[in-house]
Protein backbone atom coordinates (compact mmCIF):
# COMPACT_ATOMS: atom_id res chain seq x y z
CA UNK A 1 0.00 0.00 0.00
CA UNK A 2 0.89 3.60 -0.35
CA UNK A 3 2.39 5.44 2.58
CA UNK A 4 2.32 9.28 3.81
CA UNK A 5 4.90 11.78 4.24
CA UNK A 6 3.78 13.96 7.06
CA UNK A 7 5.12 17.78 7.86
CA UNK A 8 3.60 18.98 11.39
CA UNK A 9 3.62 22.55 12.09
CA UNK A 10 1.67 26.08 14.12
CA UNK A 11 -0.22 29.06 13.13
CA UNK A 12 0.52 31.20 15.80
CA UNK A 13 -2.26 33.63 16.67
CA UNK A 14 -0.31 36.32 17.29
CA UNK A 15 2.11 36.52 14.02
CA UNK A 16 -1.04 35.76 11.95
CA UNK A 17 -3.26 38.77 13.33
CA UNK A 18 0.22 41.22 12.98
CA UNK A 19 0.16 39.47 9.06
CA UNK A 20 2.20 36.82 8.81
CA UNK A 21 0.49 34.30 6.06
CA UNK A 22 1.93 30.37 6.27
CA UNK A 23 1.88 28.61 3.00
CA UNK A 24 2.23 25.11 3.22
CA UNK A 25 4.32 24.14 -0.06
CA UNK A 26 5.32 21.26 -2.34
CA UNK A 27 8.18 19.92 -4.36
CA UNK A 28 8.13 17.51 -6.64
CA UNK A 29 10.65 17.86 -9.29
CA UNK A 30 11.45 19.04 -11.69
CA UNK A 31 8.78 21.70 -11.29
CA UNK A 32 8.59 24.48 -8.40
CA UNK A 33 7.44 24.83 -5.11
CA UNK A 34 3.54 24.84 -5.19
CA UNK A 35 0.51 24.77 -3.22
CA UNK A 36 -0.90 21.93 -4.99
CA UNK A 37 -1.59 17.77 -4.30
CA UNK A 38 -1.29 17.87 -0.36
CA UNK A 39 -3.73 17.85 2.31
CA UNK A 40 -3.63 20.94 4.61
CA UNK A 41 -5.66 19.81 8.07
CA UNK A 42 -5.64 20.78 11.55
CA UNK A 43 -3.58 17.68 13.54
CA UNK A 44 -6.08 15.99 15.76
CA UNK A 45 -3.05 14.37 17.40
CA UNK A 46 -1.02 17.78 18.69
CA UNK A 47 -0.82 18.88 22.12
CA UNK A 48 -3.23 21.71 22.80
CA UNK A 49 -0.67 25.02 23.37
CA UNK A 50 -2.58 28.11 23.46
CA UNK A 51 -2.36 31.10 21.42
CA UNK A 52 -1.97 28.63 18.26
CA UNK A 53 -3.41 26.42 16.03
CA UNK A 54 -1.65 22.65 15.33
CA UNK A 55 -1.64 21.68 11.93
CA UNK A 56 -0.30 19.04 9.38
CA UNK A 57 0.22 18.41 5.87
CA UNK A 58 0.28 15.23 4.38
CA UNK A 59 1.11 13.75 0.78
CA UNK A 60 0.44 10.36 -0.35
CA UNK A 61 3.52 8.39 -0.98
CA UNK A 62 3.72 5.63 -3.97
CA UNK A 63 4.28 1.84 -2.50
CA UNK A 64 7.11 1.76 -5.01
CA UNK A 65 8.78 4.87 -4.72
CA UNK A 66 10.63 4.60 -7.84
CA UNK A 67 7.47 5.73 -9.95
CA UNK A 68 7.64 8.94 -8.69
CA UNK A 69 10.54 11.33 -8.17
CA UNK A 70 11.42 12.84 -4.76
CA UNK A 71 8.89 14.92 -2.93
CA UNK A 72 9.29 17.75 -0.49
CA UNK A 73 7.14 19.43 1.79
CA UNK A 74 7.97 23.10 3.18
CA UNK A 75 5.80 26.04 5.09
CA UNK A 76 6.38 29.07 4.10
CA UNK A 77 6.27 31.90 6.54
CA UNK A 78 6.15 35.14 5.12
CA UNK A 79 4.73 38.78 6.47
CA UNK A 80 2.49 40.99 4.26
Amino acid sequence: GSQRLTLSYRRWTDREAAGVIYTPQLLAPPAAWSGLSFIDEIDPDALSVPGSSARRCRILIPADPRTKPAQFLRVKAAKL
